[in-house]
C-alpha cells in the first residue's frame, strides 16, 4: 500500500489520507534559499537546463551539536554524465522536470502552471521515507513547490527507482498546473488527483504506476466498488476515465488531432473549472454536452467498455485495457430462489451486479420505473464470447449456462427499484468434450461431470449408435473392441427431467495413444549426485517416467525430477528418459551424456572453470557463482576471491571462503551495490583469472 498525504479542501487545512501524493494549500513565507516545503535549508540550488525549474538539493547529512545525525537528504551524489559539479540525479530530475514543462505547456497548451512572480517552480529534492511519493504545495494563490523523493528505494514504493521520479515529477507538476486555475480544490480533490494520474500515463505510458491503484482495497477505489458516486472516488483509480475523455468525444470539425496528447478535452474542463465555483462533475458535464453527451451517458459507457477490458479490443478506449481485468464486483451465485435487491440511483453512479449462472435458466427482470427513464444494459460473459442487449422488463428466453451476467444501469431518478428472477431448468447440461485413452484391444473413454449435476444423474453409453449400457461414472472402459478398426462412442447426459445432447468421439484402434517423449531436459552435476529434470510430456491418460542409465532401467516416478546418487567420478554415463501411460512406453525418448565431476585426488591445479551467470546484470541478481577446482595445500583450506578492473584495481574480496580440495560450486553474495558501471571485468583465484561482464 502506498502511503500519501491526501488533498486539501480549503486554505491551511490538510486531510490525510492513505493514497498517492499531497496537493498541500499552506501559507509559508516565500524563500528561494529555504524550503517552503518543509523549512529545511537546502544546501545546493540547480537551475534546469531550459530556465523552468530550480531543483534544491543536499550533498551531505545534518548533525547536531553533539554530533548526532538530525537528517539526510542527499541524493547519490554520483556526478559522471555530465561531470559538471551536480549529481546526476539532480541532472536527471531537471530534464524530466523540463520534460514535463513541455509536454503540458508547450504542447497540450495548459497554463503556465501557479509559480510565483519569476515564473520558475521550486522542487525539492528530500529523503520522504516511503511515507508518499511526492507532494505539491500551494504558497498563496500565485506561488507553489514541489517536493520529490532523493532515490525512491525503500520498500513502501511500488514503482521504484527513476521510474517512480518521472511519474511522480510530471504529476506533481500538473498539480502546480492546476493551481493556476483553481487556487483551492473546493471538494474536487479527486479530480486533481484523476488529471495528474492521467498525465503521468501520458508521458511515461510503459510506467503504468497507476496500475497499483486498480489493486487497493480502499473503498474510494472504483475498481473494487464501481457503484459509488463519482466524486467519492479517490481519483487514482480513475485514470483511465481521463484516457476515456481524451479519446472518445472531439468528434465536433473544430477538434482533430493525430494522438491523444493533441486532445484539448482536459483543457476546456479545467477552463471551465476556472470560471467559478463550478464543481469538476458539472464542468465534465457541460463540456460533454457540448460535444452531443452527458456525464451520465459517459459514465455508464466507460464502465460497460470495461466490462470488456482484456475480451475485446473493439470496445477498448485506451491500450491499458489489455492490462486490466473487468471491474470487480462479487458475483451473486444463481439458485431456484427469487433474488430481490432495492437500489438508488444518481446522475453520478451506476448500479452493477455481477450474477454466476451454472444451471440453466431464464432471467426475468422487473423495474418499478419505465424502461425509458433507464439507461443499461444485460452483459453474459462466457470464457472471450460474450451477448449484449437492452434492459428489459419481463421474462427472457435467453438461456445462460455457465455464464457470468452483469446489469448495469443508471438514470437521473431516484429510488429506482430492480428485482431480478431467476428460473433454473434442471435438464443437465452436455458435457464440453470426451477425452480417450485408446491401444489395440482397448479403449477408455472419460469426461468431466456437468456442472448442474445432481443425485440422479447418469450417463448412457453408444457405441456406432448402439447402445451399451448406462453408467453414473465419468469413465467408460471398454474391452470388447477389435484391433485396426473405427468407432465413434457417444454419451449422454440424463436425470429423470430430461437429457442432454450426445457428445461423441471417433477413434481408431490402429493408431494407440502412445506418450510423447518429454521435450525438454535439464540437469546437474555435483561431487556427489546428476540431478536430472524435464517437461511434463503431452499424451493421453495418466502419464510416469521411466529413466535408464546406460541401457538399464533405473528409476520410474510421476514427478519430472531425478536425482542419482549411485555415480562414481570421472566417467560418462548415458541417460534416457521415455513417458509411460496405460498404453505403454513412448516411442523415443530424451537422450544424453553427462561427465561426473573428477575426485579430488585428480585435481592438478587451482583453477576458476566457469562463473554464472555471464555477463551478470547486477540490477537483476545479487550473486556470482563459480566452478572451482582446489588442490590441497597446507596454507590454502582458507582462500580468497578477488574481483579486478580491466586496469588491475581491486573492486572487492571475499576470503574465508573455507573452500575445500577438489571440484565444488562457490557463491559469491553481495555483488548488488558495487561501485562499478558496466563492463569487463576480472575474477582471480590463486593467480588464475577468468574475465566476466558485469551490467549495472
Amino acid at each position: 500500500m502506498k502511503i500519501f498525504i491526501a488533498l486539501s479542501f480549503f486554505l491551511n487545512i490538510n486531510i490525510w489520507c492513505l493514497e498517492k501524493c499531497g496537493l498541500v494549500l499552506s501559507e509559508l513565507d516565500y524563500d528561494r534559499d529555504r524550503s517552503n516545503c518543509t523549512s529545511i535549508e537546502m544546501q545546493n540550488i540547480h537551475l534546469s537546463p531550459e530556465g523552468n525549474f530550480y531543483i534544491h538539493y543536499d550533498n551531505y547529512p545534518r548533525f547536531d551539536d553533539s554530533g548526532e545525525l538530525i537528517d539526510d537528504h542527499s541524493p547519490d551524489l554520483t556526478d559522471i554524465e555530465p561531470l559538471d559539479g551536480v549529481p546526476d540525479y539532480i541532472n536527471l530530475v531537471a530534464e524530466v522536470a523540463d520534460s514535463s514543462y513541455k509536454l503540458l505547456i508547450d504542447k497540450m497548451r495548459f497554463k503556465n502552471g501557479s509559480n510565483g512572480d519569476d515564473n520558475i517552480t521550486d522542487i525539492y529534492v528530500l529523503d520522504m521515507g516511503g511515507s508518499f511519493y511526492g507532494r505539491a504545495i500551494r504558497i498563496g494563490c500565485d506561488d507553489s513547490c514541489i517536493e520529490i523523493d532523493n532515490d525512491y528505494e525503500d520498500d513502501s514504493y511500488i514503482v521504484k527507482g527513476i521510474d517512480a521520479m518521472k511519474v511522480t515529477t510530471l504529476h506533481e507538476f500538473f498539480h502546480v498546473v492546476q493551481f493556476d486555475y483553481r487556487c483551492g480544490t473546493g471538494g474536487d480533490g479527486y479530480f486533481y488527483e484523476l488529471s495528474s494520474t492521467w498525465i503521468e500515463d501520458l508521458g511515461y505510458p510503459d510506467i503504468n504506476d497507476y496500475l497499483n491503484f486498480l489493486n487497493s482495497n480502499s473503498s474510494s477505489n472504483y475498481y473494487k466498488n464501481p457503484s459509488i458516486d463519482f466524486d467519492d472516488t479517490n481519483g487514482y483509480s480513475l485514470a483511465l476515465f481521463g484516457h476515456y475523455l481524451s479519446t472518445q468525444f472531439e468528434q465536433d470539425v473544430s477538434i482533430s488531432y493525430e494522438s491523444e496528447l493533441d486532445s484539448k478535452i482536459m483543457n476546456r474542463i479545467w477552463g471551465r473549472m476556472s470560471t467559478g465555483n463550478i464543481s469538476a462533475i458539472s464542468s465534465v458535464d457541460y463540456i460533454l454536452d457540448s460535444l452531443g453527451s452527458s456525464f451520465a451517458d459517459a459514465w455508464l459507457d466507460f464502465n460497460i467498455k470495461n466490462l470488456y477490458n482484456q475480451i475485446d479490443e473493439s470496445m477498448y478506449y485506451y491500450e491499458d485495457q489489455a492490462l486490466i481485468t473487468k471491474i470487480n464486483i462479487d458475483p451473486v451465485l444463481v439458485d431456484n430462489s427469487l433474488i430481490s435487491e432495492s437500489i438508488d440511483l444518481n446522475n453520478k453512479s451506476i448500479y452493477l451486479s455481477h450474477y454466476e449462472v451454472f444451471d440453466t435458466s431464464k432471467l426475468n427482470l422487473s423495474f418499478d420505473i419505465e424502461i425509458n427513464e433507464l439507461n443499461g444494459n444485460i452483459l453474459t460473459f462466457y470464457n472471450n464470447n460474450y451477448i449484449s442487449s437492452p434492459i428489459f422488463n419481463g421474462f427472457s428466453d435467453i438461456l445462460f449456462p455457465d455464464k457470468n451476467i452483469y446489469i448495469i444501469v443508471n438514470s437521473d431518478q431516484n429510488n429506482v427499484n430492480l428485482n431480478i428472477n431467476v428460473e433454473p431448468f434442471y435438464v443437465p447440461q452436455g458435457m464440453n468434450e470426451l477425452n480417450a485413452l485408446v491401444d489395440s484391444n482397448f479403449v477408455k473413454i472419460y469426461w468431466e461431470f456437468p456442472s448442474n449435476k445432481s443425485e440422479d444423474l447418469e450417463f448412457e453409453i453408444y457405441r456406432d449408435n448402439v447402445f451399451i449400457e448406462t453408467i453414473d461414472d465419468s469413465l467408460y472402459y471398454d474391452q470388447n473392441i477389435e484391433s485396426n478398426t473405427t468407432y465413434v462412442f457417444s454419451v449422454v447426459a440424463k436425470n429423470q427431467i430430461g437429457r442432454a445432447s450426445p457428445i461423441s468421439i471417433s477413434i481408431n484402434t490402429s493408431m494407440p495413444d502412445f506418450p510423447f517423449k518429454p521435450d525438454f531436459y535439464n540437469f546437474f552435476v555435483d561431487n556427489d549426485k546428476v540431478q536430472i529434470w524435464w517437461a511434463h510430456s503431452a499424451g493421453i491418460g495418466e502419464i510416469s517416467y521411466v529413466v535408464y542409465r546406460d541401457g538399464d532401467s533405473i528409476y520410474s516416478t510421476i514427478d519430472t525430477i531425478f536425482y542419482d546418487y549411485n555415480i562414481e567420478n570421472n566417467k560418462n554415463y548415458n541417460y534416457s528418459i521415455y513417458s509411460l501411460n496405460e498404453v505403454g512406453l513412448s516411442d523415443d525418448a530424451i537422450n544424453f551424456e553427462v561427465e561426473t565431476w573428477p575426485s579430488s585426488s585428480d585435481i592438478s591445479r587451482n583453477i576458476i572453470i566457469n562463473s554464472f551467470p555471464n555477463p551478470l546484470d547486477i540490477n537483476n541478481v545479487n550473486y556470482i557463482g563459480l566452478i572451482l577446482d582446489v588442490v590441497e595445500q597446507r596454507s590454502d583450506i582458507n582462500s580468497k576471491i578477488t574481483l579486478f578492473d580491466i586496469r588491475g584495481r581491486e573492486i572487492r574480496n571475499w576470503n574465508n571462503l573455507n573452500l575445500s580440495p577438489g571440484r565444488q560450486r562457490v557463491i559469491l553474495d553481495d555483488v548488488q551495490f558495487l561501485p562499478i558501471s558496466s563492463g569487463i571485468y576480472y575474477l582471480s583465484f590463486r593467480n588464475n583469472s577468468i574475465p566476466i561482464v558485469i551490467k549495472n
